[in-house]
């Protein structure tokens, strides 16, 4: 005679799935801790998101691009309501060139703030990185722009000296007393 399969209980099935979320936070919160020990510190002492954009900005600054954007991603899904965020990568991607991802990052900011000020700078920048993009039709980019500087102070695209003395300068203000 066979025996009949175990039947578990609902909850048990629930348990399973709470066990398997945990274990992936724990994983989580290990890899945040080692590729981000600085974003981890911030986030155990409840930082703003200007440090957080400052944290992405010295690794952008310092070429570690791929870091910063993945560092503002990171940041973005343990606060997805905050603007700032969105538009900081939405900056890094614009800089890097990368329409793919400045497209797919603009799409899913207007879902989640659908009325948002800032579809007029998002659109601009995305025709003047994709202007073929059906998204940015209403956008007319402009010849001589600037940056928006939510990421990095605002400049004109490709002023590398003037974006060194700023950064300077702003280095020289928080050092004096």
């Amino acid at each position: 005679m066979s025996t009949p399969p175990r039947i578990l209980p609902r909850h048990a099935f629930r348990a399973r799935s709470l066990d398997g979320d945990l274990h992936r936070s724990r994983l989580r919160q290990r890899y945040l801790e080692s590729q981000f020990p600085d974003y981890a510190a911030l986030k155990a002492r409840g930082a703003a998101s200007a440090e957080i954009i400052a944290l992405a900005n010295s690794l952008y600054e310092d070429g570690e691009k791929r870091i910063a954007a993945e560092l503002l991603t990171v940041a973005l899904q343990d606060h997805p309501q905050d603007k700032s965020l969105w538009l900081a990568l939405a900056e890094l991607y614009y800089l890097e060139a990368d329409a793919a991802q400045f497209a797919a990052l603009f799409e899913a900011f207007f879902a989640a703030f659908s009325d948002a000020a800032e579809r007029t700078e998002l659109r601009r920048l995305g025709a003047r990185l994709d202007p073929m993009n059906a998204l940015f039709r209403e956008a007319s980019p402009t010849r001589h722009e600037t940056i928006p500087g939510w990421l990095r102070p605002a400049r004109p695209p490709g002023d590398d000296d003037a974006a060194a003395n700023v950064h300077r300068l702003l280095t020289l203000s928080t050092a004096s007393p």
